[in-house]
């Protein structure tokens, strides 16, 4: 007997039925066929779920459904477990000395980094030269006209 016959044989047993049938080989046959596609997994949690709430015989599509959302559930519920065992920082993290700021903007200059590059976990402000700043100020100046011109 597979899983699934033997789960419905469960919810025949715990629900009630809405056109007073009892649950025939036939159907089963049917709802093996509908719900071919779910792996094993999610059709194991989907039934556990319907065992425990549903008061009347489930679809297919509900049976579906259900394994779809308690599959989603467990997946987030491994994601979260993964999430709060990871350490706090990396390995080898160490905060960035006083006196180590202006050889670490060099670094970053020379690597060409944007001035606002996540950087271990925290953004890094480089100064821009003074190049670099007039053009971005006429570029700022110029957007404003075509705003101002455009209102």
């Amino acid at each position: 007997m597979s899983t699934l016959a033997a789960g419905l044989r469960v919810l025949a047993e715990t629900t009630k039925f809405t056109d007073g049938d009892a649950l025939t080989g036939g159907k089963i046959r049917a709802y093996e066929l509908a719900l071919e596609g779910i792996p094993l997994a999610s059709l194991e949690l989907g039934l556990k779920s319907l065992f425990k709430r549903a008061i009347w015989f489930p679809t297919a599509a509900e049976i579906r459904e259900a394994c779809r959302q308690e599959s989603q559930h467990r997946q987030l519920e491994i994601e979260t477990k993964a999430r709060l065992e990871l350490p706090a920082k990396p390995p080898g993290w160490a905060p960035l000395k006083l006196e180590e700021a202006p050889e670490f903007k060099q670094a970053l200059v020379k690597l060409r980094m944007p001035a606002t590059a996540p950087v271990a976990q925290r953004r890094v402000i480089v100064p821009l030269t003074e190049e670099q700043h007039n053009a971005r100020l006429a570029e700022l100046r110029r957007q404003a006209e075509l705003l101002g011109a455009t209102k």
